[in-house]
């Protein structure tokens, strides 16, 4: 069905994919394992990635592709966010830049909607998400870009200014992580909330965040942003402030790894980062204003087909917390500015627990009428 030639019967094996995958519990630490009824891995992902890659806009496919049943069963079983987050994170970026109505900005607003709502789920499911996108980040500046998908190394080659796109993309995403953590998260979009509230539980919490609880973790930032800042040009209105604000944050994040590696810099790169640290925030460019599509612009009846929606399910992952620990978070309280000490619900359990218990994080299941 994915083969065929007609756009519907594509749709029609997309949504019959995502119902028999639906149960795959999404384990961000290892492999996942598809069921029995459901082709091989190596034989479907490029099938998917030709359609997500496509540039033509085929709004039944592309809305398809980007609604909650294929983003929380198809995009987190099937595909590695390097396969397809790069793609998602261009698109994004392109139509908050680009004022034009042709074909290829519908495809943009659709997949800028598509990444929103993969953000609130992940940052709710996986505990390894930061470390992706650094990971994505440091192979898109590489000269091989080894973790990219083809396609996006073709697109990057064709269309330089999606370089830029997507670096921005990442760091934008890395930052909204990094504010999380030091208590100054961005306010999330509550209609996207509402609609995805079958799959998102807000009793899950924010478990990316934790990521950072580990000094080590936070070093491999710092070293990252630190170094980009040293080889970003200040004239750059959208990449320049964006690091300056993930310099600040990454201070109150973990103040004695931050100190540690200012220690290592010489005096001409500690004075642009003491620069870096008073740049007026207000001049990085806030996501406030979404182009968005109404929700029915989204949705796909299943019962055309006679294919019964994907049921709401319970999404687990199981995570090992490390101990290495060396200082308490600093929470930022909002209006006043200061920063204060707190020990987060990670840090409280006993070491040895930590180390040998895995934690897991559950899914709200409703039951379908």
């Amino acid at each position: 069905m994915l083969q065929d030639d007609n756009s519907h019967t594509k749709c029609k094996g997309i949504r019959l994919l995502a119902e028999r995958i639906k149960d795959v519990p999404y384990e961000p630490t290892s492999a996942t394992t598809l069921p029995n009824n459901v082709p091989q891995k190596i034989d479907i992902l490029p099938l998917l990635m030709d359609l997500v890659a496509r540039t033509e806009f085929d709004s039944e496919i592309h809305q398809t592709l980007m609604c909650w049943e294929c983003i929380t069963s198809i995009f987190t079983s099937v595909f590695s966010l390097r396969h397809y987050g790069p793609t998602l994170i261009i698109a994004d970026q392109q139509q908050k830049r680009c004022r034009n109505s042709d074909k290829r900005m519908k495809v943009w607003k659709t997949y800028s909607k598509g990444l929103r709502r993969l953000k609130l789920f992940l940052k709710r499911n996986d505990t390894l998400l930061a470390e992706r996108l650094l990971s994505i980040l440091q192979s898109a500046k590489s000269t091989d870009q080894t973790l990219l998908d083809a396609s996006v190394k073709y697109d990057v080659k064709v269309n330089p200014s999606h370089q830029g796109s997507l670096e921005v993309g990442l760091l934008k995403w890395m930052n909204e992580l990094v504010q999380d953590y030091i208590g100054l998260p961005e306010d999330e979009d509550q209609d996207l909330l509402e609609e995805g509230s079958d799959w998102l539980d807000p009793s899950d919490g924010n478990v990316a965040e934790q990521w950072f609880d580990t000094s080590a973790n936070v070093q491999s930032y710092v070293s990252f942003v630190v170094d980009m800042l040293f080889e970003t040009n200040e004239d750059d209105d959208e990449k320049y402030p964006l690091l300056c604000s993930m310099v600040r944050n990454m201070k109150i994040a973990n103040q004695k790894t931050f100190e540690k590696k200012f220690g290592q810099l010489d005096e001409k790169q500690k004075i642009k980062i003491e620069a870096a640290l008073i740049v007026d925030s207000r001049s990085l460019s806030r996501d406030d204003e979404f182009l968005v599509l109404s929700e029915g612009d989204f949705s796909v009846p299943c019962e055309v087909e006679n294919i019964p929606p994907v049921s709401p399910h319970k999404r687990k992952t199981p995570a090992e917390v490390e101990e290495d620990v060396d200082e308490p978070r600093q929470k930022v309280v909002k209006g006043t500015g200061d920063a204060v000490n707190t020990v987060s619900p990670v840090q409280k359990r006993k070491a040895g627990s930590m180390a040998q218990e895995p934690v897991f994080f559950n899914k709200r299941t409703k039951n379908s009428a």
